[in-house]
Order: C-alpha cells, then sequence, then structure tokens
C-alpha cells in the first residue's frame, strides 16, 4: 500500500527546514565502517570505547562499508546543519537499546544513494532516533532500509517541535510489535517511495506527492491532509480530521476515520470482468458497473452524501509481481448492455497476466475485482511489407523490404519460373536457405550476393524474435540486360471510327533497371503503376489521352536510371472523311454549244456559303426564294440549294465565255470547310482542250470584271438560312 504526505512548493518540501545541502560543510569526508583502526576524519571521530563514529558540528561526511563485523553504531546528537550521504552502508549496532544512526535534538539532512540497511538493536533501539525534536530531511535516488525489533520503531521522530520530511528515494521502514513510524512531531512527504506496515504521528501529517504504502495511518490528535500523491491504506485515521484534494490527490483506503469516528463507505466492486488478448501486445477487458458508490463527505466532515463512479482504474500483473494500479482515462461503452471495455496496450508478447479493475469515488476506491484465469498476450505476426528488388551487377541484386518485427530473414535464390517454388525452413541447414539478421523495424536494404547469370526468383520470409514465422515472399530479379520496348513504331487516327484509333500499348522489360521516368517530345507523362521490375503490358496513353496530341511525330522515352534508354516513334494522324464531296457526272463543255453543264455537291453538314469562285475569282449573284429551294438565276448561271445538295448550273453563256482548259469551281460552306471541282472548256473545231483559255474572244478576267460592275452579287448564307427556315414553317 502506498502512502503520501507532501507540503510541496514549486516542487520542493517546505516544513520549516532548510533545504538539503544549504547548511553543509564546504568540504566532506567519507566514513568507512568497516575501518575502526582510522580515529579521526574532517567532520567525525572514532570513539573505541563506545563503538562509535561520531559526527561533528556543521559536518558533511558520506558513509559507507559494511559495518556488521564491527558492529558500530553512529551518533550525531544535539547538531544543527549536519549533512549525512548514506552511501551502500550497512549499519548494526550491539547493545540494549541501541539505535543505528541517533539524530537526537539535531538539524540533519540525509540523502540516499545506493542500497543501505540500518538496524535498531534490542527493545527500543531504532534504526534512525530522531528524539528530542530533531529535525530530519531524507531524500536521494537510493534505497534506505529501516528495520527495529521488539518495541522500537524503526523510524522515530519524537518532540513536539521536531519533524520528519521526506523528499525523494525508496524507504522501506519494518519490524517492530507496535508502530514502524512514530512521532510527535509533524511528519511531510513530498517525493519518493515510503513503504511500512503502520505510522503513527502525532504531530500532523501532510502528503503533497509521491507514493506511500503504509496499511495504517494514524494522526492522533492532529489532521491528515492529502495534497497530492498516491496513498494506499487500509485504515486513514486523524481525529483532527482529514482533508483531501480529489483533483490532485489519489487516497485508495477501505476506512477513512475522522473527527467523530465516521467511517468512509467505499464504492462496491466491478462484476463480469472478462480479459482476453486480440492484438499483439495487448489486453480488452471489459466489466460490468457496480451498483454503490459509497459515502463521500459532505460540507461539515460528518455529514456524508451518496458517492458517485467518478472512474477506473487496471492492473494487468505478471506472475510473482505486485500490482500496480493505472488509471483508465475514458472505457468505451456498449449501449445496449452497460459493459463498459478498455484495450490494454504496451505489454510483453507472449507473457501471461493476471487482469484486476477496480471503480473509485471521488475519494476512495473499491475492491479490485479480478479475471479469474491469467491471460497470455498475443504474438505479432512477421509481415513483409513493401517488397521489391532490383539488380546492380551480373551477380548481385538489392532486396528491399519493411519489416514489422525483428528477427531473423531466411532467403533462397532460384531460375526464374522454377517449380515448385522452394519451402524455406528455418532451421535448416540446407545451401540454398540463407540467413542474416534484422535488428530493427522499418526500411530495410538486403544486398545479395549470390546470383548467376539469368533471370531469379528470390523467396523470402522472415522468422520473428518471438518464434512466429512470416508467409513467403517472392520476388522476380530480372537478368542483367539493357530495357526494351515494343513496338518502336506506333500510328494513332483522330478519326474514332479507324482501327487506328486505340490506346498506345507496348511489352516494356526493364531488364536489369528501373524505369524513373516517361516524357513524350521531353514532356514527362504518369509512369502506370502496371510497370514494376519485371517485363510487362502495359498502356502508356489511352486513345482519349492521345486525342490530345495534333497530328505529327512524337518520341515516347523511358528514361532508365542505368543503360540504355528504349525509344519509340508515335505517328498521329486523321483519316476523318471531308463531309462534302461532288457527284459524278459530265463535266465538259464544247465553246459554240448551247448545252449548260450541271455540277453537284452532297452537303450533308453545312449551307452554302456566300461565295463561289471560278478560277480563284469570286462570283457576286444575286436571288429570289422560289418557296422550296433559293434558286438564283440569270443567262449566265444559277445555284439551286436543296436539303442535301448543292447544285451549280453554269449556262452556255457563261461557260463560251470562258477560255478553252480546264477550269476550278470553289463553294465555301458554313462550316468554315470548302469544296472543289474541276470542269473542261474545249472547241469543237479541233476537238481538243487547249492547257490555257486564251482562245475565247473574251478573256475570263474581263468577263469577271464586267459581272462586277453589273453588281452580280451573291449572299447565299445568311439569307438562305432565313428563307429556308421560314418556307419550312410555312410549308
Amino acid at each position: 500500500m502506498l502512502l503520501s504526505f507532501l507540503m510541496l512548493s514549486g516542487g520542493l518540501l517546505s516544513v520549516g527546514l532548510m533545504p538539503m545541502g544549504a547548511y553543509a560543510a564546504s568540504s566532506g569526508a567519507t566514513i568507512d565502517l568497516s575501518d575502526t583502526e582510522t580515529l579521526s576524519g574532517t567532520g567525525w571521530t572514532y570513539d573505541s570505547v563506545n563503538n562509535a563514529f561520531m559526527i561533528e558540528n556543521g559536518a558533511n561526511v558520506t558513509i559507507t562499508g559494511d559495518g556488521t563485523t564491527n558492529r558500530v553504531k553512529v551518533i550525531a546528537n544535539g547538531l544543527s546543519n549536519v549533512s549525512i550521504t548514506l552511501q551502500n552502508a550497512q549499519i548494526y549496532p550491539q547493545g540494549f537499546n541501541i539505535s543505528a544512526l541517533s539524530l537526537k535534538g539535531s538539524t540533519a539532512s540525509i540523502n540516499v544513494s545506493g542500497t543501505n540497511t540500518l538496524e535498531g538493536d534490542s527493545n527500543y533501539g531504532n534504526a534512525i532516533d530522531g528524539s528530542e525534536s530533531a529535525n530530519i530531511t531524507i531524500n536521494g535516488s537510493g534505497t534506505l532500509n529501516l528495520r527495529t525489533s521488539m518495541l522500537g520503531a524503526a523510524l522515530n521522530f519524537g518532540g513536539s517541535s521536531g519533524s520528519l520530511s521526506i523528499l525523494g528515494g525508496t524507504i522501506n521502514v519494518s519490524g517492530g510489535i507496535y508502530a514502524d513510524v512514530s512521532g510527535e512531531g509533524t511528519l511531510s512527504i513530498s517525493g519518493g517511495t515510503f513503504n511500512a506496515r503502520q505510522l503513527e504521528c502525532k504531530g500532523g501529517i501532510v502528503v503533497n506527492g509521491g507514493i506511500v504504502n503504509i496499511p495504517h495511518i494514524q494522526a492522533e490528535s492532529s489532521t491528515a491532509t492529502f495534497n497530492g500523491g498516491t496513498v494506499n491504506a487500509d485504515v486513514i485515521y486523524a481525529n483532527g480530521g482529514v482533508s483531501i484534494d480529489s483533483d490532485n490527490a489519489t487516497v485508495h483506503a477501505n476506512s477513512i476515520r475522522g473527527e467523530g469516528s465516521v467511517t468512509y463507505e467505499r464504492p462496491s466492486a466491478p462484476t463480469g470482468v472478462t480479459a482476453v488478448s486480440d492484438n499483439p501486445g495487448g489486453i480488452s477487458v471489459s466489466w460490468t458497473p457496480p451498483t454503490n458508490g459509497g459515502e463521500i463527505p459532505g460540507e461539515a466532515f460528518s455529514d456524508f452524501n451518496a458517492g458517485t463512479i467518478e472512474g477506473y482504474e487496471y492492473a494487468a500483473t505478471k506472475s510473482g509481481d505486485d500490482d500496480v494500479w493505472k488509471a483508465i482515462a475514458s472505457p468505451a461503452t456498449d449501449e445496449d448492455t452497460g459493459t463498459l471495455s478498455y484495450s490494454i496496450t504496451g505489454l510483453t508478447e507472449g507473457a501471461n497476466y493476471t487482469v484486476k479493475v477496480r471503480a473509485r469515488n471521488e475519494y476512495v476506491s473499491s475492491e479490485a475485482a479480478e479475471y479469474g484465469e491469467e491471460v497470455t498476450v498475443m504474438k505479432t505476426t512477421p509481415v513483409l511489407a513493401n517488397t521489391s528488388s532490383k539488380r546492380i551487377s551480373a551477380t548481385a541484386a538489392n532486396l528491399y523490404f519493411n519489416p514489422n518485427v525483428k528477427g531473423d530473414l531466411y532467403y533462397a535464390v532460384v531460375a526464374a519460373g522454377t517449380t515448385p517454388a522452394p519451402v524455406i525452413n528455418t532451421s535448416s541447414s540446407e545451401t540454398y536457405d540463407k540467413s542474416v539478421a534484422v535488428s530493427f523495424v522499418g526500411s530495410v536494404l538486403l544486398t545479395t550476393a549470390v546470383i548467376t547469370s539469368g533471370a531469379k526468383d528470390i523467396y523470402f520470409l522472415i522468422k520473428g524474435e518471438n518464434g512466429l514465422v512470416s508467409a513467403q515472399y517472392k520476388l522476380y530479379i530480372p537478368d542483367f540486360k539493357d530495357a526494351s520496348v515494343t513496338p518502336e513504331d506506333f500510328t494513332f487516327d483522330l478519326y474514332e471510327e479507324s482501327e487506328d484509333h486505340k490506346d498506345l500499348v507496348v511489352e516494356f522489360d526493364p531488364g536489369s533497371y528501373t524505369l524513373e521516368s516517361i516524357t513524350m517530345d521531353g514532356h514527362e507523362i504518369s509512369i502506370p503503376a502496371e510497370i514494376s521490375n519485371k517485363p510487362v503490358e502495359v498502356t502508356i496513353l489511352t486513345a482519349e489521352e492521345l486525342s490530345e496530341y495534333p497530328v505529327g511525330g512524337y518520341f515516347v522515352t523511358f528514361d532508365m536510371d542505368g543503360g540504355t534508354d528504349p525509344e519509340m516513334f508515335v505517328s498521329v494522324v486523321d483519316t476523318t472523311p471531308i463531309p462534302y464531296s461532288w457527284k459524278d457526272g459530265d463535266s465538259t463543255h464544247t465553246i459554240g454549244s448551247d448545252e449548260n453543264l450541271e455540277l453537284t455537291v452532297e452537303t450533308s453538314l453545312g449551307m452554302a456559303d456566300d461565295m463561289i469562285f471560278i478560277d480563284g475569282q469570286p462570283i457576286y449573284q444575286n436571288g429570289d426564294f422560289d418557296g422550296e429551294v433559293f434558286v438564283i438565276d440569270d443567262s449566265d448561271y444559277s445555284i439551286t440549294v436543296g436539303e442535301t445538295t448543292t447544285i451549280v448550273t453554269l449556262k452556255s453563256k457563261l461557260l463560251n465565255k470562258l477560255g478553252a482548259g480546264k477550269h476550278t469551281i470553289r463553294i465555301n460552306f458554313t462550316d468554315d470547310k470548302s469544296v472543289s471541282a474541276e470542269f473542261t472548256v474545249k472547241t469543237a473545231s479541233s476537238g481538243s482542250t487547249p492547257s490555257t483559255g486564251d482562245e475565247n474572244d473574251t478573256p475570263f478576267a474581263l468577263l469577271i470584271n464586267l459581272m462586277l460592275t453589273s453588281a452580280f452579287a451573291i449572299f447565299i448564307s445568311v439569307k438562305l438560312i432565313a428563307e429556308r427556315k421560314k418556307a419550312k414553317a410555312n410549308s
């Protein structure tokens, strides 16, 4: 059990004493308890008659050594400002009512270092005697074992003006028929661990910190104040009253009795405790909350109210260890059953634990409720994640992986595709079973130099320190060679109905290297996730992505971290059909003939624009709407625009004006496309077709000028569309 009494301010205990070491002498000396031949030292002398080391006023001494054989004692009575360091000292005096360390009436500080044992002798012999109003401070990081027999108290601090202050160290007090620790002065505890069977203090107890395990704590005719620390007791009695700071102090007791001998009531214990290890290094515990929260004091000390459960604590204890209780911050609640649960972590894998739970109201804890069986903590199953390999030479490769446990890695290297796969036995001495220690968790690089030429498969696993073995993994190690890509040439057609409108799929082999990037004419594109360290068929660009590229040629380069970078050439073409075409028909006219020349264009998408060109020169013509189609008609030519065709009739009058030879007619359409056709004008006498129109009496340029002068203009596009819509509406 633990008891903690502190008067703590800024981390230091303050009970009217000077801090330890504040009054120490400027130089110190050492007393060796096994050496009774040396009679004096700085701050001390040896009294051979009384077999005692005598400390002088204001001394700063270190006491060490084993005094078991010499049975010496240490006396520092009636002194002020004495500093004593106990460093692995053993003091066992002999005689009637003899104390091991006598500090009667002194002001002294004791610093504890290492392990020290002091034992008083006979009826009232104390381990430490602080009677006659001595003021004693104990501090340090070591252990102080204090023992007595018969009627004495192992640790005694007497006198109404005396005090005992514990700042640090581990103090174990035992022996004595009555109290282990007794005194009329005040006791304050601000740090360390204080273990005893019984404590009696008439001057009052103040606990501000530390850990105190004392079943019976009594402050007769005085008060007990708990401002901090942890106190584990069975009974706490202070006739002058008990004060507990519930925000900072943790007090566990079956009975707390104060003024009027009123006893606190503990909460009832949880029920239905179950525990199971369902995760590595952890145990999940569940329980049913208690029905009674106990009783707690009201405003007046004798006024008690019903307590409520403020929280819970657990202890997960290995066999042979003491229970260490820890707070459960926020247990989970099952809304249907009301059962509470908590996951305990940080336990030793494979170890057996006893699990207990207790409830707590504002002041005291309940009895512990225990799961009736020991729980074996689950072990971590070894796993190797993020595995990969890279060949670095004809005989070596790097292997990369992330183990989740420490242990030994075993591996076997075989020719790629070997079946059946080798079975790695972690206790085997076969030649292909290689092992290497893995001393940490995280990213690991293993370079293996047992590879021969050709592609390889490497099988490996890890056996953890807990004895469990991971699954067996396989990695492919390519042959030592350059990377390659097939095909070297690829054609993509922007025309969606074309066979070449398809994804760019390649056969990629990284060889002995690692792909770092893919570029298309210097612009980086994403590396597909399927590309690893072995040959793979993979889509580099989809048809949708390729459609973003203009017509042209592009080099796709696979940038490797070594060797030669393979390259391929991608051609982007567009075979999309033109949506306008001339219909077949007679396209020849003989000069002098009265036959017209009719040229027809299939126009499935657009309408004729306001421009028609003959031999590159625009022709303008006015026209009217006849109710069905837009007709431009005069003695030279006419245009008839229908739903799916545009018919241009070049009349004989116009044709006879053109020179003999080949001529070109072009029509522009409203969607910015155009279509052209050739027609021939020939002479009747020769039957041949001259290469120019020079034979014509009227040059074509003059014809055009005359037409422009006559203000023949055609405005087809806008008016035609409007009139066509109007006609449809009227029909």
